[in-house]
């Protein structure tokens, strides 16, 4: 009994002596390698920022271009103007209204200045009773400038015009006089512009030449208006 108890001791003390000598084997997995993974995470990082720079890159090549075409662009213009004058290569217009002007001087506080030093001059009305100029640009033509700006200078390209002048708007009536004062005459207009109503006519702009104006006078009367006062340029006795 003895002996057995022994060999089973003896085998035992065995049985633990393998175990301890035998390899652990982990019950967790083992994590996987990322060191791949993260050289590949690396990796697209640097291509998002090469891509972002390019990008940028392209960005500022367009506005670059952009403002290379805006600045060296020449951007044109086309108006009707009426010449007040011409000095040089300098001509002064008003562009505000280009017609006929109503009184002497109308405009002329906001006349504007040209350079033609440049510029192609055309005169598409030629006759007889308007021939054909060497200079067609004067005081009193109506015109069309083509034009582009520089640094706010107007600079003419092409000027246009039928060459014949138009100075201020002249009215003419006929009527009879029937107040006179030194420098005022009234008048029952007859015929011509205005017919049919009694005006009142300024004569500081009119030489009378030693003339002497009489209430019942038939009179011929030209004349301008300039904020609604009608200054008489010239009397005659029909």
């Amino acid at each position: 009994m003895k002996k057995q108890f022994a060999a089973l001791a003896v085998i035992s003390c065995f049985v633990l002596l393998l175990c301890s000598c035998s390899p652990k084997q982990s019950t967790a997995e083992e994590p996987e390698d990322n060191s791949n993974t993260g050289q590949e995470i690396s990796g697209s990082g640097s291509e998002d920022t090469e891509e972002a720079d390019s990008a940028s890159e392209s960005e500022d090549t367009v506005e670059s271009s952009t403002e290379e075409k805006s600045g060296s662009g020449v951007e044109k213009h086309t108006a009707e103007a009426y010449v007040f004058s011409v000095e040089g290569d300098t001509m002064y217009v008003d562009l505000e209204n280009p017609g006929p002007r109503n009184y002497p001087g109308e405009g002329e506080y906001r006349k504007v200045a040209f350079d033609i030093s440049g510029a192609e001059v055309i005169q598409t009305d030629i006759s007889d009773v308007n021939p054909e100029r060497d200079n067609p640009i004067r005081t009193a033509v109506i015109v069309t400038i083509d034009y582009h700006t520089v640094n706010g200078e107007y600079i003419a390209d092409k000027i246009t015009t039928d060459g014949q002048e138009h100075f201020f708007i002249v009215y003419m009536s006929k009527g009879e006089i029937t107040a006179v004062s030194e420098t005022q005459i009234t008048v029952n207009v007859t015929e011509g512009d205005h017919g049919g109503e009694t005006l009142e006519f300024d004569l500081t702009e009119w030489d009378p030449v030693g003339r002497v104006l009489t209430v019942g006078e038939s009179v011929d009367i030209s004349y301008y208006t300039k904020e609604g006062v009608h200054y008489v340029t010239s009397i005659a006795i029909p």
